[in-house]
């Protein structure tokens, strides 16, 4: 099972614990992009995504920079590492929502390439006022995942196919960030809006409170909006435009999510939605969970790592663990983490 751990302190504080759990497998990597910034206009795409964080998002800015000094690595190269357009990096992705009544069933399977147990926990951000619970990961900061915080909203991430990438936008990695700390949908919404992301992706926001659950895609121009009623499944390719690109097993991933999900009865448990998104087909292309232990050589493929599901009306969370096929249970307000010193 994921390792559990609990990250106390400012922004920059978390980041430096971050990065020393994260040490070994940042500095496997991070000499890739080192590399990298010896391009003249690689280099200067990074100094401009530095000046509009210090602008825009300084703490999250301070949280990359605790994680370069926690990895002892160059922290300009750290900024490069979580701004994915600039190097393309494709990720995966399903989820599957059912609201009905007071109760809305929330579950993600998140599939990513190059999974282990060093690069992957499960982490809480605690800042004293506020904390934040979710996937914990090397490569992308805590809101490009799934997880929840404490002022009662439930989140999931879902990269989506794109033509167009603008570098004079932020990291969806780094918006992301942002907006996971939000306490109610208006408020995501709002952070959507105003931070423009250099590529497509899509967020799935439950508010418990309120008992309301949306879809967001967010490309370049434009934000479109689902207020989840009933039935709703989603990959990784956009559902409210045109002629939009996709993958096979995207296409594949939202039609049989779709079918199984529609055949789940009005009287839904949240294991049910586990089902859903544990369909395998025979072919890796055509199934929703890839499991990683079935497919070890797709190593330059996305395989499923994690699911996370959360009902609302009991508050229970159940994480699996694809890497070894284990499973643990959290309480939403006391996550048993071990505390990072």
């Amino acid at each position: 099972m994921y390792d559990k751990y609990i990250l106390k302190g400012n922004d920059y504080e978390i980041g430096v614990k971050a990065g020393k759990i994260f040490k070994k497998p940042i500095n496997e990597e991070i000499g890739i992009y080192v590399k990298m910034l010896e391009d003249e206009k690689t280099s200067a795409i990074t100094d401009k995504i530095i000046l509009t964080m210090e602008k825009e998002l300084p703490r999250c800015l301070q949280e990359i920079y605790g994680r370069a000094d926690g990895a002892a690595v160059d922290p300009k190269a750290m900024v490069l590492f979580y701004s994915p357009e600039v190097y393309t990096k494709v990720d995966g992705c399903t989820t599957a929502v059912f609201k009905k009544d007071d109760r809305v069933l929330f579950c993600h399977n998140e599939d990513d390439i190059g999974c282990n147990h060093e690069n992957r926990n499960l982490m809480k951000l605690d800042y004293g006022d506020f904390w934040l619970v979710g996937m914990g990961d090397y490569h992308k900061l805590h809101g490009s995942n799934f997880g929840y915080n404490s002022k009662g909203l439930v989140f999931s991430c879902n990269y989506l196919f794109h033509d167009e990438v603008n570098l004079d936008f932020l990291s969806r990695y780094i918006v992301s960030r942002d907006v996971v700390e939000s306490g109610s949908i208006e408020e995501c919404l709002a952070k959507l809006n105003k931070h423009k992301p250099a590529s497509a992706f899509s967020y799935n926001v439950m508010d418990i409170k309120a008992n309301e659950a949306v879809n967001v895609e967010n490309d370049l121009d434009n934000m479109y909006v689902t207020r989840i009623e009933g039935r709703f499944a989603r990959s990784n390719h956009f559902l409210n435009k045109e002629n939009a690109i996709a993958s096979e097993n995207s296409r594949y991933r939202y039609r049989y999510a779709n079918e199984r999900l529609a055949k789940v009865s009005d009287d839904a448990k949240l294991q049910d939605l586990v089902d859903v998104l544990s369909y395998e087909n025979e072919e890796y292309v055509q199934s929703i969970l890839m499991d990683p232990l079935k497919y070890p050589d797709k190593k330059d493929n996305t395989v499923t790592v994690a699911n996370f599901a959360f009902d609302s009306l009991t508050k229970e969370i159940h994480v699996r663990d694809y890497l070894d096929h284990s499973e643990c249970r959290l309480d939403y307000d006391d996550f048993d983490g071990r505390e990072y010193e």
